[in-house]
């Protein structure tokens, strides 16, 4: 197995060179083989850098857009399930729980179905109707999400 080049942003913490790293959701081991941004060579890298990492321990076949490095001793959370109050923008059909839809978080895009309408959130009346059976384009909603592979996504309380 080859190196692969990734590019993102480093959203926390430090990386350098032969630090060993965990992609996720796929659970892979990786290593750091060079570190670049903007064609110069670097031994590391810090919050807030957009860089180009060289990694050895996996192939192209197995890492996704929206996949993520982070560390092996406190891996980013990662799940197929969960709840979002979200607008609906435009929409052809009523929307009702068994709604196929495509979640995007950050890069990742995932194949979902929303399970169950929790809520409509009705800012302007400052109330909430709890478990509506449909909800219409313009309406913020709160739903509970099934998607089809899971994805990185840190719970927000």
């Amino acid at each position: 197995m080859g190196n692969l080049v990734v590019q993102g942003k480093l959203e926390q913490g430090q990386i350098r060179i032969g630090d060993g790293l965990l992609i996720q959701p796929s659970n892979r081991q990786v290593e750091i083989v060079s570190i670049e941004s903007d064609s110069q060579k670097f031994e590391s890298a810090e919050a807030g850098d957009k860089i180009n990492v060289a990694i050895r321990g996996i192939n192209n076949t197995i890492i996704k857009p929206g996949y993520c490095l982070c560390s092996r001793n406190k891996p980013i959370h990662t799940t197929d399930y969960f709840e979002a109050q979200f607008m609906i923008r435009e929409c052809k059909n009523v929307n009702s729980a068994g709604f196929h839809c495509v979640v995007h978080v950050h890069a990742a895009q995932e194949e979902a179905i929303i399970t169950k309408i929790l809520s409509i959130v009705e800012k302007q009346k400052q109330r909430t109707l709890k478990s509506p059976l449909f909800v219409k384009v313009g309406q913020t909603v709160i739903c509970r999400f099934r998607l089809a592979n899971e994805i990185c996504l840190e719970p927000y309380k």
